[in-house]
């Protein structure tokens, strides 16, 4: 009688071997198919990251256009109702869109200002500590940014800190001894966390000395500042009057002169350079949309109305 059972042992062995290498393949072939679809989305991600760069540097070119228009207007001065100031309405692209804003940056305090030519600017320091308190922040945190911003290793007040308490930190850093480029830097100072800045940004710049038309000093533009900032000027000025002056403004599509703050703000405000009618200073946002690709830029851009050119201080860009 012949053995049949070696044969279907092995013929058993070669359909589980079979079975292997064709799973294996499938393996292989599957990742190699999903290799390919991922170099695919990262070559797609590449593209659109430098299509939405290329136009969001040209839609910041547009918003110059816009501001060098506005500045040859027979009126000095700039307002809410103005050109610039309208957001940009949904724009469409060959394979998306974008839409677009410009702010007046000197319609927000410049927190920079509180100290300059080595000493606290008071009638500024103060301003910002009256911004504090509106918006139900501790105004100590005032004399923290005036300690970060000062010179010196110094502490200068209750609330101040230098080295000593940023190299005791986690992440251990130093404090800048400098003015500010960007309001994001309150993150780190003593004091401040995510609530406190968020609640404070809207209202306030960094804009270092020799930018906005290249004094020492930014000055508040009362045509565009919010109601906040307003009320922040001085400390006789009400919730009243900064309603008062703001729909005065939109009346008469903005103040020429600084007649109306007359009898309400101090004359030292009114004669120094804290108060303006006009701006040099403004931020540029794009957010350009391709598919599923959202890219993001903002851009400072400081205009000198003399020479009719405009420099961009700073630009960021953003993937979301």
């Amino acid at each position: 009688m012949r053995n049949t059972r070696l044969p279907q042992r092995q013929r058993g062995v070669a359909l589980i071997t079979a079975i292997l290498v064709v799973a294996l393949a499938t393996l292989l072939a599957a990742d190699m198919v999903w290799n390919q679809y991922l170099q695919m989305r990262r070559t797609e991600s590449m593209l659109a990251m430098e299509q939405g760069r290329m136009y969001a540097l040209g839609a910041e070119s547009w918003a110059m256009d816009i501001m060098l228009e506005d500045r040859e207007s027979p009126d000095d001065i700039d307002h809410l109702l103005e050109t610039w100031a309208k957001d940009l309405p949904p724009l469409e692209l060959d394979e998306g869109s974008f839409v677009g804003a410009i702010e007046d940056m000197q319609g927000r305090l410049n927190i920079n200002n509180i100290y300059r030519n080595g000493q606290v600017d008071q009638i500024a320091y103060e301003q910002f500590t009256r911004l504090l308190e509106t918006l139900g922040l501790e105004v100590q945190l005032a004399e923290a940014v005036l300690d970060w911003i000062d010179l010196d290793q110094d502490v200068c007040c209750a609330a101040g800190a230098e080295d000593d308490t940023y190299t005791a930190r986690t992440p251990a850093h130093r404090a800048a001894n400098r003015y500010l480029t960007s309001t994001s830097e309150l993150l780190a100072i003593e004091g401040f966390d995510n609530d406190s800045y968020r609640e404070l940004e809207p209202y306030i710049a960094a804009l270092p000395p020799g930018w906005c038309g290249g004094g020492g000093f930014t000055p508040v533009n009362v045509n565009t500042a919010s109601d906040k900032v307003l009320l922040a000027l001085d400390a006789n000025i009400t919730e009243a009057n900064t309603d008062q002056w703001i729909a005065e403004r939109e009346d008469i599509d903005g103040y020429r002169d600084l007649s109306a703050f007359n009898g309400v703000v101090s004359q030292d405000l009114l004669d120094g350079e804290y108060l303006s009618l006009n701006s040099e200073c403004f931020g540029a946002t794009v957010v350009i949309s391709i598919g599923s690709f959202r890219y993001s830029m903002y851009s400072l851009l400081d205009r000198d109305g003399k020479a009719g050119t405009i420099i961009t201080r700073i630009r960021y860009f953003g993937v979301y």
